[in-house]
């Protein structure tokens, strides 16, 4: 049982006649509160020497194609995110650097240690 699940049960173990109201109120609001603090997002798998690129806008040391797929990905997660019932206001953070994390980049479509980063909205 998670924190949220506690709290619903210790709010439920509250309720009397009186206040049963009241306390679905709280309960409503409650969900409402989690549910935005969750907020959607879409996790991608990307090669760490794109970081620079997609966080800095720091392109030195990528080849021309590099540069493309990278303009691409960017086009392509704005599309993604409007798919999702996000809108033009999103941020990104990078959940999970951890080393020896070798996957397929989804940029470049090759195997390469990779980080995974997080659009949220």
């Amino acid at each position: 049982m998670n924190n949220s699940e506690k709290f619903i049960k210790f709010l439920e173990s509250l309720t009397t006649k009186e206040n049963k109201s009241l306390v679905e109120s709280i309960k409503q609001g409650f969900n409402v509160i989690i549910e935005s603090e969750e907020g959607d997002y879409i996790d991608y798998s990307i090669s760490k020497h794109y970081l620079p690129a997609l966080f800095q806008g720091d392109y030195d040391g990528l080849s021309d194609e590099e540069v493309s797929e990278v303009e691409e990905f960017q086009k392509n997660v704005r599309s993604d995110i409007q798919n999702n019932g996000g809108s033009s206001k999103y941020h990104s953070d990078v959940i999970d650097e951890g080393d020896d994390n070798w996957g397929r980049c989804e940029i470049s479509g090759k195997q390469s240690e990779c980080a995974t980063i997080r659009y949220s909205w």
